[in-house]
Formats: C-alpha cells, sequence, structure tokens
C-alpha cells in the first residue's frame, strides 16, 4: 500500500553541528591564511569534468550492498539501457523524483507534514512507467557470507532543503517508520538478504545528499560502508551557461616574447578550470579563482596564432561549458618581420595547372629541415611530401580538397614550429600534357587482384621514340616514376594497344601513359587515372585445433565476394623454410598429418587464373597432438575467419578414438555478453548448423563427449565465431504485435515483440516516451517478448517500442514506435502492482510469495491471479488463488513462468498488475542430469510410513497474547500425535523433518513466513530397542526469516542406523512468536512432514 506522511515544522535533527552532553579537552590550532589569488597555471588539458548520471523513471535499487574482495561496500543498481541491476558508484549519479510524484498527505500522516500538505512520495510499489521506483537490495551479498545475513542501515546525515522520511506499509493500514531525519529515534532499520522497497518521502523540492552506514558481521568482526546518495527532488535544475572572455598582454610579438593570457570566466562563481588553446593544440591550463584564469606562455610558434580559452566546469550538471571568441597574436622571428606561411596557394586550381608553394617568415638553425605534410580530404593520414622550401606539382582532382602545411623539424625529427594549414582546391576532370594520349576502358574501382583491361590510343612512333606506364603515390608523389618491370601491364596478344593491369598496383597510385622523343623528353602523357581497390576475403574452414599424427588434414576456403576464373595455391611454412604442396590448386586440401606439421602454418591464396594476380589469401596454424594413442580427444573443425550475418556457421566436432554408439554430444557456448558458457538445447549430433548474426560476433563454441549416462569422456578445446559484416547493420527487424486502436483507463495493456530472422538474443526491453516528455524511459521490470502495463490516462498518446539487447544490456536491434490511445480516463482508479518477487535467482524448492498491492489502498479485495508458464501461449488463471497473496514452490521447470493478478470490482475489472517474471536457477553445468528413477520394494522388503490420523491434521493454536516484554504477539500449542512406521529388514536408520515452506496467510492475503513458527519435539511412544531420538529445540526466529524456525527444514526425531524398525509415535510444543506490528487475522499454514 502507498501511504502519504505529514510534514511537521521540527528542527532538522541532523544538522551539521550538533549540541549534546560532551566531555570537552581544548587545544591550541594556528593556521596562516592568505589572500585568495589565481591559480597556478599546468601544462595539458584541464582534469575531465564530472557529470552525474541522472537516474530518472525507472526501477533503481538506490542503496545496495555488495561484498568486494571481502569487504563490505555501498553503492547502487538500476534498470538502466546497458542492462538491469547495473552497479553505479552512489557518487556518480543523481536520482531524479519528478513532479508527478506529488501526492498530498492525508489524515494519519502527520509525521510526514500536515494533514493537506504538499509532499513528493517515491512509493513502495511499483509506479509504473516513466516513474523513479528506489528501494534496497542485499541480494548482491552471497547468501551466508554475513552472519545471519543481516544488514543494518543507517541514516547518518542530511543536507537539503526539507526532511526525509521513510516508511512501509504497516499493519491496519498505517505505516511502519524506518528512518526519519527529523526524529533520533528512527535512524536504523535491519534487513535479511533481501530486496526490498519503502515510501522516500521529500518534504520540498530540491537537492538532498542523504548520507547511508550500512553495518554487517563478518567471522567475527564487524564492517561498515559509508555512501552519500543524492537525490533530487521536483524540477531538474538545467545546467547554468557560462561566458568566457580571453585578453591577451600584446597581439605582435617576436619569437621567445612571453605572452600573458587572462581569462574571465562568468559567474565568477562556477568552479572549473580553462583550457588555453593555440588552434587545436592545448598550451596548459589553471583552475578558476573568482572568475579568473591565467596563463602565460614564451613558446608560441611562428605564424598567426588563433589564440582562445575554453571553460571546463569540474561538474557538468551543474555549469556548462563555454568557448572564448579567438584572439590572434603574430609572433615573428623579428620585429616588423614576415609572418611564417605558405604563399602561392590559389583559390582554385583546373586540372593540369601547376601547384608552387613557398615557405616566408622562417629560416632554419642548424640541424632543421622543412617538412611538407598534407592529408586528402577524408582521411586522417598524413604524408611527408617534401623536405626543400618548394613544393611543385601538376594539380590533379586525386589532391581535390587536400590540406597542406609546412613544419620545421629538428634533428631529432620533433617538429620545433608548424605553419598555417592551407587547402587545395582543384576543379577537374584530369587533362594530359602534350601530344594527346588517350586511356579507355577505366572503371571507379576494382577488387584487388581482378584484371584491369584498358587500352592505349596514341599516334604511331617515329624512329627513337618510346613510351611508358608511369606512376606516383597519392598524395606523397609529385614526380612521375616508370612502373617498375614487376608491375608493368602485359599487351594484350593480337591487340595493338591493348593491356591488362594488374589491380593491387593502382592502390593509392595515380597511373599514366607517356610518349618520349629520342633524347627522353616527354612529349605527351595521358591525363592520370586512379582507381579505389577493394578487396575480397578468403575464408579458411575445416582445421581441426588439434590433430593426431595419421590424421586426414581436410579444408577447405570460401572467396567473398565470389568470383570466376580462380586458381589455388596452398603451402605450408614456418620460420625457417616455405614449402608449396604440389598439385594443390583447388579451393580445398586434403593432407595427412605427420608429427613435423606440429607449430607450421597452413596458407591459401586465390588467384587470378590468368595473370596469376593475387586476389586473397588466409592462414590457419597447425597443432598435432602427442596424446597416447587411445586416449580420449574431441576435435573441432577450424571456424572460418569470420561469417556474414544469414551465412550458415557449421560447427562439426571429432572423437578420436571414434565415438561409441551410444555416445552424444553436448554443445555449449559463450557470447561476447556472456559470463559462462551456456548449453546449445537439443543439440547433441557432432554437427550442427546455425545461422551467422552479429550478435554471434565474439562467441566461443566448444563440444562434449559424453556417454549416455552423462559421462564426460572428452571436451574440445573453445573455437571462436567472428562474423564481420563491414560496418552493415544487423538484417534482424523487431516488430509489435497486439496492439488494439484504444484502451480505457485501467484495461491491461498486453503487446508482443517478435524478430524475424530469429535471433540468439532472448533479453528485451521496453520503452515509454509519454507526450510531451524528451526521452523515452524503460519500463521496469519487463524483459521478456511481452509487456503487460494498465493503461492510464497520462499513457494517451505515449510511443512504446521493444529493444532486443545482449545479456549486459547494450543494444541490438528495436522496433520502431507504436503510439498508446487511452480513453475514459475519469476518476484516476487505484493501479496495481506485484511485490516480494526477489530480482535474483531462487533455488529449486524455495518458498515464492507475491504479493498483490493497490496504489492508493482501497476497499476492494477480490483478486485473481493469472500465471504463463514456459510453453504457455497465453495467460490462464490459478485456480483458487483469489487472494491478496499467492504462494508456491519454485521448480526449476517454473523458471521463466510470468505472473500477474487483476482487482475486480463484482465481475468488472478495476486493474490489471504489470506482469513479473520468475527466475529459477539452473543445474551445475556439467553437473547432474534429471533422471526420472522408478524403484519397485517387495513386499518382504518394507516400507518407511509416516501418518497423521484424520483427526489431527489440524491443528489450532490458541489467540496469540501479548509477551511479558510487551514487544511480541505470542502463542502456543501441540503438533498432536505423529505416526512413523518403519518394517524394513535392514534396519537403515531414518529421520523425520517438517517444514512450514510456504508461511502463513489469511484469507484476504495478509501473511508472515513460517520462521517465527518454532517447535520442542519429543518421543511420546516407541517399540523396544527402536532406538529414536526426539529432535532438537527448533526456536521462532526473532526477524522471521524464511529459512530460520520451522521456514527452513528441522528435525522431529531420528534413528540411527541398525535401529529405528517399528513403530513410534511423536509430538512437539509449538511456539508461535510475531512482531506486535503483525496485522490482525485468522493465519492458515501448511506443515509438511518428511521421513526419509
Amino acid at each position: 500500500m502507498t501511504v502519504m506522511k505529514s510534514l511537521r515544522r521540527r528542527a532538522p535533527a541532523l544538522p551539521r553541528r550538533r549540541a549534546g552532553a560532551l566531555a570537552v579537552i581544548t587545544v591550541g590550532v594556528a593556521v596562516v591564511l592568505s589572500p585568495a589569488s589565481t591559480a597556478t597555471a599546468a601544462e595539458g588539458p584541464a582534469p575531465q569534468p564530472r557529470e552525474h548520471r541522472i537516474i530518472a523513471g525507472v526501477h533503481t535499487d538506490a542503496v545496495s550492498t555488495f561484498l568486494d574482495d571481502g569487504r563490505l561496500a555501498l553503492a547502487s543498481k538500476a534498470d538502466v539501457a546497458e542492462g538491469n541491476g547495473t552497479r553505479f558508484a552512489a557518487e556518480d549519479i543523481w536520482f531524479h523524483l519528478a513532479d508527478d510524484a506529488k501526492a498530498t498527505v492525508p489524515a494519519g500522516y502527520e509525521f510526514l507534514a500536515p494533514a493537506g500538505s504538499e509532499v513528493w512520495i517515491a512509493p513502495e510499489s511499483n509506479p509504473g512507467p516513466g516513474r523513479l521506483w528506489p528501494g534496497f537490495s542485499t541480494e548482491s551479498v552471497p547468501a551466508g557470507a554475513i552472519e545471519g545475513n543481516q544488514t543494518t542501515f543507517t541514516l547518518t546525515g542530511l543536507e537539503g532543503p526539507g526532511s526525509v522520511e521513510l516508511f512501509t506499509a504497516g499493519g491496519f493500514g498505517g505505516a511502519k517508520r524506518l528512518w526519519s531525519s527529523d526524529e533520533d529515534g528512527l535512524k536504523s532499520f535491519a534487513v535479511g538478504r533481501t530486496h526490498m522497497h519503502a515510501n522516500w518521502a521529500f518534504t520540498t523540492a530540491g537537492t538532498y545528499r542523504i548520507s547511508v552506514r550500512a553495518t554487517v558481521t563478518v567471522s567475527g568482526e564487524q564492517q561498515t560502508a559509508q555512501a552519500v546518495y543524492t537525490f533530487v527532488v521536483g524540477g531538474l535544475p538545467a545546467a547554468a551557461g557560462t561566458t568566457v572572455a580571453l585578453r591577451a598582454s600584446a597581439t605582435t610579438v617576436v619569437a621567445g616574447d612571453r605572452v600573458t593570457l587572462d581569462a574571465t570566466v562568468t559567474p565568477q562563481d562556477a568552479p572549473g578550470w580553462v583550457e588555453f588553446l593555440d588552434g587545436g593544440t592545448v598550451l596548459g591550463h589553471a583552475a578558476v579563482s573568482g572568475g579568473q584564469a591565467t596563463l602565460a606562455t614564451g613558446d608560441l610558434p611562428l605564424g598567426s596564432r588563433s589564440l582562445s580559452a575554453r571553460f571546463v566546469p569540474q561538474v557538468l550538471n551543474r555549469f556548462a561549458r563555454s568557448a572564448s571568441d579567438p584572439v590572434t597574436v603574430t609572433v615573428t622571428e623579428r620585429a616588423g618581420g614576415e609572418v611564417f606561411a605558405i604563399t602561392g596557394v590559389a583559390d582554385r586550381y583546373t586540372a593540369g595547372e601547376q601547384i608552387d608553394l613557398r615557405i616566408v617568415g622562417a629560416t632554419l638553425d642548424d640541424g632543421e629541415k622543412w617538412r611538407w605534410i598534407i592529408r586528402t580530404a577524408g582521411q586522417t593520414t598524413e604524408y611527408v611530401v617534401g623536405e626543400t622550401d618548394r613544393f611543385r606539382r601538376d594539380a590533379t582532382v586525386a589532391l581535390d580538397e587536400a590540406e597542406v602545411w609546412v613544419e620545421i623539424v629538428d634533428a631529432k625529427n620533433k617538429t620545433v614550429q608548424e605553419s598555417g594549414r592551407r587547402t587545395l582546391r582543384v576543379d577537374g576532370p584530369n587533362t594530359g600534357t602534350g601530344e594527346p594520349v588517350v586511356i579507355t576502358g577505366l572503371q571507379a574501382r576494382y577488387y584487388g587482384g581482378d584484371p584491369v583491361r584498358v587500352s592505349v590510343e596514341h599516334r604511331p612512333l617515329t624512329d627513337g621514340e618510346t613510351s611508358r606506364w608511369v606512376s606516383r603515390i597519392v598524395p606523397g608523389g609529385a614526380e612521375w616514376t616508370p612502373v617498375p618491370e614487376y608491375g608493368l601491364p602485359e599487351p594484350v596478344p593480337g591487340t595493338p594497344g591493348a593491356y591488362t593491369i594488374d589491380s593491387g598496383w593502382l592502390n593509392q597510385n595515380e597511373w599514366a601513359y607517356e610518349i618520349l622523343d629520342a633524347a627522353g623528353t616527354v612529349i605527351g602523357r595521358s591525363p592520370a587515372f586512379l582507381a579505389e581497390i577493394l578487396y575480397r576475403e578468403l575464408m579458411l574452414s575445416g582445421v581441426r585445433t588439434v590433430y593426431r599424427a595419421g590424421d586426414t588434414l581436410e579444408a577447405s576456403s570460401e572467396l567473398y565476394p565470389a568470383r570466376d576464373d580462380v586458381v589455388y595455391e596452398w603451402a605450408l611454412s614456418d620460420d625457417t623454410a616455405f614449402t608449396p604442396i604440389p598439385d594443390a590448386t583447388s579451393g580445398s586440401l586434403e593432407l595427412p598429418v605427420t608429427a613435423d606439421l606440429d607449430g607450421k602454418w597452413l596458407s591459401v591464396w586465390a588467384m587470378d587464373a590468368a595473370g596469376g594476380y593475387s586476389v586473397a589469401g588466409a592462414h590457419k596454424q597447425l597443432r598435432v597432438t602427442d596424446a597416447a594413442p587411445g586416449e580420449q580427444m574431441l576435435f573441432l573443425d577450424s571456424l572460418s575467419g569470420h561469417y556474414h550475418q544469414g551465412s550458415p556457421v557449421r560447427l562439426s566436432a571429432s572423437a578420436d578414438p571414434a565415438a561409441g554408439d551410444t555416445d552424444t554430444y553436448r554443445w555449449l557456448w559463450k557470447r561476447a555478453d556472456q559470463a559462462d558458457f551456456v548449453v546449445m538445447e537439443k543439440i547433441t549430433a557432432a554437427t550442427h548448423e546455425v545461422p551467422a548474426e552479429q550478435a554471434l560476433d565474439g562467441t566461443q563454441v566448444k563440444a562434449e563427449l559424453r556417454t549416455a549416462a552423462g559421462e564426460l569422456l572428452a571436451t574440445s578445446e573453445p573455437a571462436t565465431i567472428y562474423v564481420d559484416d563491414h560496418g552493415a547493420a544487423p538484417r534482424q527487424k523487431v516488430t509489435v504485435g497486439g496492439l488494439a486502436d484504444s484502451y480505457r483507463a485501467g484495461e491491461n495493456v498486453q503487446l508482443t515483440a517478435s524478430v524475424s530472422p530469429a535471433s540468439v538474443l532472448t533479453r528485451w526491453e521496453w520503452y515509454a516516451q509519454k507526450r510531451g516528455e524528451d526521452t523515452p524511459q524503460v519500463v521496469p521490470g519487463q524483459n521478456s517478448a511481452q509487456l503487460s502495463l494498465t493503461a492510464a490516462a497520462e499513457l494517451d498518446g505515449a510511443t512504446v517500442f521493444a529493444r532486443l539487447t545482449f545479456d549486459d544490456g547494450r543494444k541490438y536491434v528495436e522496433s520502431t514506435p507504436v503510439v498508446l490511445r487511452v480513453t475514459g480516463a475519469g476518476e484516476p482508479g487505484p493501479t496495481l502492482s506485484v511485490s516480494g518477487l526477489s530480482d535474483g535467482e531462487y533455488q529449486p524448492g524455495d518458498a515464492v510469495t507475491l504479493q498483490a498491492v493497490q496504489s492508493p489502498q482501497g476497499p476492494l479485495t477480490t483478486y485473481q491471479w493469472f500465471a504463463k508458464r514456459p510453453g504457455d501461449a497465453d495467460f490462464s488463471p490459478v485456480g483458487g488463488e483469489t487472494g491478496a497473496a499467492y504462494g508456491f514452490t519454485a521448480t526449476r521447470e517454473l523458471s521463466g513462468a510470468q505472473y500477474q493478478v487483476t482487482l475486480y470490482d463484482g465481475d468488472t475489472v478495476v486493474a490489471t498488475s504489470t506482469a513479473v517474471t520468475l527466475k529459477v536457477a539452473a543445474g551445475q553445468q556439467g553437473g547432474s542430469a534429471s533422471k526420472s528413477v522408478t524403484a519397485t520394494i517387495s513386499e518382504t522388503d518394507g516400507a518407511l510410513v509416516i501418518s497423521v490420523d484424520d483427526g489431527d491434521r489440524a491443528v489450532t493454536l490458541p489467540a496469540a497474547e501479548l509477551n511479558a516484554s510487551g514487544d511480541r504477539w505470542e502463542s502456543t500449542g501441540a503438533l498432536k500425535p505423529v505416526t512413523v512406521t518403519d518394517t524394513r529388514s535392514g534396519r537403515p536408520g531414518w529421520s523425520a523433518s517438517g517444514q512450514m515452506a510456504d508461511g502463513f496467510r489469511t484469507s484476504d492475503g495478509k501473511a508472515f513466513t513460517g520462521g517465527y513458527l518454532g517447535w520442542t519435539p519429543s518421543v511420546v511412544q516407541q517399540g523396544d530397542q527402536q532406538g529414536v531420538v526426539a529432535g532438537p529445540v527448533t526456536a521462532p526466529d526473532v526477524s522471521g526469516r524464511p529459512t530460520a524456525g520451522l521456514g527452513a527444514s528441522a528435525p522431529l526425531a531420528t534413528a540411527p542406523g541398525g535401529a529405528g524398525r517399528g513403530t513410534a509415535q511423536l509430538d512437539a510444543a509449538l511456539k508461535l512468536s510475531v512482531p506486535t506490528d503483525t496485522a490482525a487475522g485468522t493465519y492458515t499454514g501448511v506443515l509438511t512432514l518428511t521421513a526419509i
């Protein structure tokens, strides 16, 4: 139930300084204070600013405990895009409780504020999508790691504009208060290993810093951890704008002169730093003091320097970055001298014109040299194109939009000066020079190794004239040089002027064809041509991870993209030798395995069949084991270097010696987002294919060979699946179905996401963005393909989409949004949620108790629980479960089951909860397998039977009374006789025990655990020499932990081996002890008795 509290105007109980009865001793302290001054500058960029992550509109375990290397730690967890339960340091985040959390304080909650006052409430029950739902969690600490699994949370301090109250719904509609910033007696509460929520109440909008201490006991030693949690209540303040202005002490200086740069930041109380920049180079930084920061430098390089200042705030949430207008400071070698620069750059060039650039305003010292640099458009690589005081080259379109500059470097090749950068602009097309030479048949791009067929046309050559192919690297080459003999194009027989070029030689090179006179002077040159070269991939597969000598290696290759007219070459190599494999010219290879192949590399190349040009290659290292013959081994065939989505990934395992007829294979894999290997379900054969998809990139896969009985015989080494689509998006598409034209307020909205083609990923996130909001918010607790939520007026016009994610929360693909239409929103009815379900995994046999929570609590008490178990198409009502609580026992078969509850007014649906999903731990990897075992016991072998007379099956305890201390309701009674009969001739002994796993509950859903019940066993009657011994006393647990008292299995009686045969009658004195705030009612539970 969500309840409100009232505000009282009291003096805060947790101020920064408190008066009290103290033993005081005085000590003299001296300190020297100096006036504030501008901070000292430092080299390099400013420290990185802090930006607090805003946690808003999601479920969060705001206060969470962890054990880090055995030490207690306090932090937070939140359901964010990276994944549910993502851990955050408390100092890195702010929790935002928006104005939609405002509520009016009802009567009876004046500890919050006077009735009718306005407060902000983060509720105990789920407030729905887009609302902050903070809680506490101790589940990250392993069970049993701390004594009693008990943690105490203490409120140690508060800074903020108002008061903070923390409380839960108590018995009889009241409140159980946990923390109060205004009352000294409400500072601590203890919990077991749990995930819980409470109502957080804030009396005033603003920023609250809540100091918390957690206390546990580990191996007898008390440990504590501290953290400060920040809640921003009401509107989230935007970062305040800033400005920074820069002033230089001089605008014209000689190299080496000192220049002082003064920056003024407004507002002057904005904490942070100022970075001083020369263009994009940081000169240094200084902390801001009183709005001022200063840097003095004598190291400005030659040239016209564009200096600026950049304000870097300490915290980006509080103040924004800003930058000044640039200030130009001109630095020359001598007073009145020229500015260091490049001259001769034209506004635009026409292809074929000469680019002739020179340097002014700088001279070289001993050991220094010039270095011309060019970076072509769209590239990050810089090329050195010359080391003289002049750069000359004919303009071609390859240089269009290229940047050019010159550096002065010292004897150690370190840059000491750099000119400004100039941009070259060249208009095409490229043109030739001298007599006409024309090349035809060119394309804009080729694959490496593909033949390039061109024709060259020019006038007939006269005596003494020659022709040649020339090239130059782009952009570094200025001069044309003859193509070396090994790269020359091959003339096409019978076709004058036709040539075939190996496309590999065209990569990053301009080519041309020249005519030369008898003296060797160029008298004609074709226009330069430049082609983009792409590369095919050769994927090698079939190579096992390990071989034995005597095996046969069977490898295959696949060329992508495929092409015809390819031959193959295979070779073996190591550090000392390279050995071609004779007659291996196809894309596949069979090779006998010998011991000397261990460690060698197997290589394959695809070659152009006609020209012998290299198209692509692949390599794998071979391993040959020296394991003894007969030792069972399991090998995986190698996977391709990488796959493209949609292509088959063939998984193949080979056993040596061969697998028996009844042996089976088990395949396991681990994606990059998974911590452990998981079983690939329903795959028991030696080979299997899965379609490649991008989610499988980096997935490790291995195989196990097992006997029919499940005994592990051998495990392969893992292999890795790589999927690379060269920047393409995943081909999977997500769609959302089940959307109705409209919903009435209070009606259940159920949407289903589907993905096609199917994906190996199964984790979903659902997002809702209300009308008028800037960003979508994750819907808490909805990580399956089904979304279930209650339609509300605030969701009218909201967009909803589904996102398929990796297990670590990273986005994979998402649907296009759908729009909800909600009508009939009059007076808002109650919302319904399910509490009590652990965020973590249950163990098989654990008790699960679900609780329906109305917000606000109303008079209606008729519910119906629904379940959708694995394999079910839809939700089905749970027979007989019509109360506010629903309890059952966790089994592995129920893992993934979804549960929801509906509230009725007669036959009318008032509200339906969002579905919650049960998680039950799977069996241990490689552990036992589930089997159906049937045993037949003959009549002469006897039996072990535990029984209770029909009249003794119901035990009614007297009405609970207040104990002597006045802090517990207690009741005592008797179990009534339990009979154990053992007729087994072998006398193996036996043990009888009892457990109330599902606890107590009332017809209207109130409940408490079986941990509050205890017993004192006794043996009423037994046969001679039967040897039955009563079990020890099991006391009620003070905190009612479900794993203590009779909430856990407790011995009733035992008979040792060699005894126990006969009939024994047992009993026990029962004692129930519950807290005084337990809600009134008649509670019933089931005590299960077992004899083994």
